[in-house]
């Protein structure tokens, strides 16, 4: 389930600046757990953008989940080629990470 869950995130460069979206569509994620911490439910969600599913918001939900159970030492690149990423947000403004490919 998670998995399938995990496969309506979509980066595209094209789409959103290359921001995690779902399903291809010009949703970030960011933009939906935006609306969720405004207290919006997942219901008025769906009632005000008629073409997100349920399983939208549940991805969206999983992937911040996944994204916040990272930490430096459990990125471990060996054998991968590692390129430092410049991320800004309203929170820390230019912030490094370090980023590699998985196999």
């Amino acid at each position: 389930m998670e998995n399938q869950l995990l496969q309506r995130i979509t980066l595209d460069l094209n789409i959103c600046h290359g921001k995690p979206c779902l399903r291809g569509l010009r949703y970030p994620v960011e933009f939906i757990l935006e609306l969720l911490s405004s207290g919006m439910s997942i219901e008025d969600i769906l009632a005000d953008y008629d073409d997100l599913e349920r399983e939208d918001i549940l991805a969206a939900l999983l992937f911040a989940t996944r994204l916040t159970q990272l930490t430096l030492p459990s990125l471990s690149c060996e054998g991968f080629p590692v390129q430092p990423v410049t991320l800004s947000t309203k929170l820390s403004p230019n912030r490094q990470w370090v980023v590699c490919p998985r196999a």
